[in-house]
């Protein structure tokens, strides 16, 4: 990360030229063409006659762009990371103000789908990761179908957003509001504008009745209740982020040990191991491994068949992360649904298009994964 930072430091240092086409910094030669240009004819939209471009590349009537989109513009083929071919859709001079300033909490009620969860380190003097060293490793949880009836009811915050306060005293709604606060009517406000202009909300259902029930703004009790309160900022953090009643298990690990053990393996759908303190495996956390594995060779085992050696091997022997739904939700692959992805950051993709995996109308031009990924993090506006 820090090689990563260092690296955009010193590119935007070194020159401030962007590409209107793909949004990037022009770090070589930079190439000019009028606003009026005939080649520019296949980004005009006939609606308002404007481009489709970014106005960050605007130097008085001229557009600037890197050579590899100058290239193609110059051979009428659309540009490889450009709007026209459904990748650099979302430029700075049309991005919505409404979405811009969502705290947190505000985005995850509004996004469609939650496949990852957030970990948010405050001090009294406002959020911090610096010294932050180990390993985070959160729990897999059962991904479920996208939303259509927004803000869910049945979303659990503390499932998705773990607050760890590093303070001498309890964190007051100063130090929260920033990063947790509710406001009803900005969480109106950002469903109303994407049902109106984002192709993945066009059919959801507002939550009118939910939102009644709130309070013109406020902080969730259940994140409020959950915050792990810590002196110091080296050691174990850990937090429950469930009820645990009889015969409910904290997590795969604890129901593997079939009853050998009740002490928690680890707490909630957050695990960390900061500044290195977990220095060797224990046998509990073994054993659980162990009873985890051996439960699934069971589960699979019809699948195996006979090599010609006489050997049984699996037909999918492909190491993958295997999420285990026993039939309580509908499994979502977040690389082979093109909307999973754009519907889960609705701030990152507003008009619900631009991901990795689009409408093949939309990208003419074929885009790897590795590329798609590696353009987004070079983009000038660092969205």
């Amino acid at each position: 990360m820090g090689r990563y930072e260092d690296h955009i430091s010193s590119v935007v240092k070194s020159t401030e030229t962007i590409c209107g086409s793909c949004g990037r910094f022009v770090e070589q030669q930079v190439f000019r063409l009028p606003e009026l240009d005939p080649l520019l004819q296949p980004f005009r939209v006939d609606s308002d006659s404007s481009l489709r471009l970014d106005s960050c590349a605007k130097v008085g009537s001229d557009y600037l762009f890197c050579s590899p989109c100058h290239t193609s513009i110059s051979q009428n083929r659309p540009p490889k990371y450009s709007a026209l071919n459904g990748v650099n859709v979302t430029f700075c001079q049309s991005y919505p103000g409404i979405l811009q300033e969502l705290t947190l909490v505000e985005e995850c009620l509004v996004a469609r789908c939650h496949p990852i969860a957030s970990i948010v380190k405050l001090r009294p003097r406002g959020a911090s990761y610096d010294r932050l060293r180990g390993h985070v490793v959160v729990l897999p949880q059962e991904p479920g179908p996208l939303l259509d009836i927004l803000p869910s009811a049945d979303l659990v915050l503390v499932d998705k957003i773990k607050v760890i306060w590093f303070g001498d005293g309890e964190p007051t709604a100063h130090d929260l509001k920033p990063y947790l606060e509710v406001r009803k009517h900005v969480v109106l406000r950002a469903l109303r504008w994407l049902r109106l202009y984002s192709k993945l909300y066009s059919h959801i259902a507002v939550n009118e009745a939910l939102l009644n029930s709130w309070e013109d703004s406020f902080i969730p009790r259940d994140l409020e209740e959950s915050i792990v309160h810590s002196e110091s900022d080296h050691g174990e953090r850990e937090g429950y982020a469930a009820n645990l009643r009889t015969g409910n298990h904290e997590n795969d690990f604890q129901e593997a040990l079939d009853g050998q053990s009740s002490a928690p393996i680890s707490t909630g759908c957050v695990y960390t191991d900061v500044e290195s303190s977990r220095q060797h495996p224990t046998l509990q956390l073994v054993s659980a491994i162990l009873n985890l594995e051996k439960g699934r060779l069971e589960r699979e085992a019809p699948r195996r068949t006979t090599g010609e050696e006489g050997g049984p091997h699996y037909i999918d022997d492909v190491p993958v992360i295997r999420y285990v739904s026993r039939g309580r939700s509908v499994l979502m692959n977040d690389w082979q649904d093109p909307e999973f992805f754009t519907g889960s950051f609705p701030t990152l993709f507003p008009l619900g298009s631009g991901g990795h995996l689009p409408d093949p109308q939309e990208r003419t031009v074929a885009v790897s994964l590795q590329a798609w990924a590696k353009w987004t993090l070079s983009h000038h506006s660092r969205r």
